[in-house]
């Protein structure tokens, strides 16, 4: 008879405990790598180094640059402002297959519009989470999308030191993330961004790139931060795991030059969700924060537009 470990034991780092099918005992198996992109863009890399970039064109997120077995690229969009921008489409290949996500959960594959759920044989699958889309490929690489800005790209172990992109090369060093199309280590990341454009200008949405919102007159930054505080309070459960001082310093840039009233909650749904793979029980921050999910207001902006009753006639 098999003796298993303790249950107790925590796995090293990088690694996770796994009960796999058929095996009589759960084992600590390489974690996969995850690539987070939300907001007015910021990103933390597969190893772990955190950034903004506000490019407004096509970029190249993620791909095996070894065999070339699949890319990830993103259409970044202006929303009409000046130095802004979010995370419009995003476009997976895999071989043969193309699958697109755009905004409010549109779905196509190989140029055919689809709804969730949805499969492809041993080649994906398109499944609804609480919150997202979940793409899953038979190559074990995963895309997460929630319709509007927040996205998030899993890769197995088996590509460590094989990618490269926005997202980083996932060598489980974030020293040398901003390393460029030619080769060259950057430290500057509107540089680094700048190499991973792909598509041309006409992919851009915007002619001259102003990054970064510079200025805030003070009234404006002590609202914003006042939106942004939730992070301090109603996430406090998960504060020991996870710093929560990067994602604060991305609403309060998020909200610089927001479009809408809610971009402070893109940085909140990436900090809960990055709560959830650490294991951490948060309360129902949503219904404390007023931000609804994305198939919530995907679903209210589908609701029909009550029509006023017509003139009585006299």
């Amino acid at each position: 008879m098999q003796m298993c470990p303790q249950k107790n034991v925590a796995c090293p780092t990088n690694y996770r405990m796994v009960q796999r099918p058929g095996e009589c005992c759960p084992r600590c198996v390489e974690s996969d790598g995850v690539c987070t992109v939300f907001g007015d863009p910021h990103y933390r890399t597969f190893d772990g180094k955190f950034y903004s970039f506000q490019g407004a064109c096509k970029y190249q997120l993620a791909a095996d640059c070894v065999d070339r077995s699949f890319s990830i690229r993103v259409t970044n969009d202006a929303r009409g402002t000046k130095t802004s921008s979010w995370t419009k489409t995003v476009c997976i290949k895999v071989g043969d297959l193309k699958i697109n996500l755009g905004q409010k959960m549109r779905v196509k594959v190989n140029g055919r519009k689809v709804t969730a759920p949805y499969e492809l044989e041993g080649r994906a699958t398109i499944n609804k989470t609480e919150d997202s889309l979940l793409v899953e490929t038979y190559i074990g690489v995963k895309v997460l999308w929630n319709g509007n800005s927040l996205l998030e790209v899993s890769a197995p172990a088996s590509y460590k030191g094989r990618l490269c992109g926005l997202c980083g090369n996932f060598n489980l060093a974030a020293r040398d993330d901003f390393t460029t199309r030619r080769g060259r280590l950057v430290m500057d990341a509107d540089k680094f961004g700048t190499s991973w454009r792909v598509g041309g200008k006409k992919a851009c949405a915007r002619p001259d790139e102003q990054l970064q919102c510079q200025h805030q007159a003070s009234h404006k930054s002590i609202e914003n931060l006042q939106r942004c505080g939730p992070l301090q309070t109603v996430f406090s459960a998960c504060h020991r795991k996870l710093s929560f001082m990067n994602y604060l310093q991305s609403c309060i840039l998020d909200m610089c030059e927001c479009p809408t009233r809610r971009c402070h909650c893109e940085s909140f749904a990436a900090y809960a969700h990055e709560c959830k793979r650490l294991g951490v029980q948060l309360p129902d921050w949503r219904a404390s924060t007023g931000c609804p999910s994305a198939w919530t207001e995907h679903k209210r902006q589908a609701l029909p537009r009550s029509r006023p009753p017509p003139p009585r006639l006299h």
